[in-house]
């Protein structure tokens, strides 16, 4: 069921490495990075569109998805990104939502999810037709040649799509609000889901390795590995 809380997973304390650990965690992520170009599959940018829009876009220049605000855009059709609060109406500026959903103009729940990418903690779990999805991340501190992947939660271990930031941890946490996707590279698994179904994932998800970074207060979080 989309947004269950039943697909939420209790997240491991972060433990704590030795500095050769993450050293040698270090040269396995940039390594991991600078391979991204070379990676099997469709390759995705985000570009600056009309009217404040994003697109997100192939090599050869097709359009996969758009997304302005809270609206996506993709294969001729029209989803927009709708909170769900908790007891189902937000009382108090205080409440949280308690998941989020992207539907189509008719109202229709085509994928939703739960927890967030903050503070440094990978914890949102997306759902798309009955089946529930993680995005770990990988990444060095400060450097930050950062990975994320979509990967199906107890499924066979391959990536569906594995997502690269291209700037630092710092311009990621202070600029995510005001320049959401363009630092984000995407690419597509060639055994992923359909190419429909994988641009509204990425429409939604892309943003979620810059959040990652970012802490309540003005706080920044660079991550350890």
């Amino acid at each position: 069921m989309i947004g269950s809380r039943s697909a939420e997973r209790p997240h491991a304390p972060r433990q704590m490495l030795s500095r050769d650990e993450k050293r040698c965690l270090s040269a396995e992520n940039k390594k991991e990075w600078l391979a991204f170009p070379g990676l099997p599959g469709t390759h995705l940018t985000w570009r600056k569109g009309r009217s404040g829009s994003w697109e997100l876009v192939s090599g050869d220049g097709a359009v996969w998805a758009s997304r302005h605000g809270r609206s996506v855009t993709a294969a001729g059709k029209s989803y927009e990104v709708r909170d769900v609060w908790e007891g189902g109406k937000r009382p108090r500026l205080s409440s949280r939502w308690e998941r989020r959903e992207l539907v189509d103009s008719s109202g229709v729940v085509v994928l939703g999810w739960t927890g967030t990418h903050f503070k440094g903690i990978a914890k949102t779990v997306l759902s798309l037709g009955g089946i529930n999805y993680e995005f770990p991340i990988r990444g060095s501190m400060y450097r930050t040649k950062t990975v994320m992947s979509a990967v199906e939660i107890g499924g066979p271990g391959h990536c569906l799509a594995r997502f690269r930031l291209t700037c630092g941890w710092y311009r990621a946490a202070n600029s995510w609000r005001y320049y959401p996707p363009r630092s984000v590279e995407v690419v597509v698994s060639p055994n992923s889901l359909s190419a429909s179904q994988m641009a509204l994932v990425i429409a939604v998800a892309s943003s979620w390795l810059r959040t990652y970074f970012t802490g309540g207060s003005g706080l920044i979080w660079p991550i350890h590995g």
